[in-house]
């Protein structure tokens, strides 16, 4: 099974509880029938990335040296 980052549809049909909804899911309850909240959604989104964004900065160095010593031969 391919996992994805935007996997919508599977968790949609597997999980019935809101608290074990993924966060693609979570933000999609800031969009109703008639209109769609959008400063809640960029900001939830927002909250969403700063996350991964932190652990990329904090590990940028170990990113850098695989990529280095993936590239050296020998």
């Amino acid at each position: 099974m391919k996992r994805n980052w935007n996997d919508f549809f599977w968790p949609l049909i597997v999980t019935s509880n809101k608290n074990m909804f993924t966060l693609a899911m979570g933000l999609n309850y800031f969009r109703t029938s008639y209109y769609t909240f959008w400063q809640l959604m960029m900001a939830a989104s927002l909250l969403m990335t700063i996350p991964m964004i932190v652990i990329f900065l904090s590990f940028q160095r170990y990113f850098v040296e695989t990529d280095i010593s993936s590239a050296v031969k020998g």
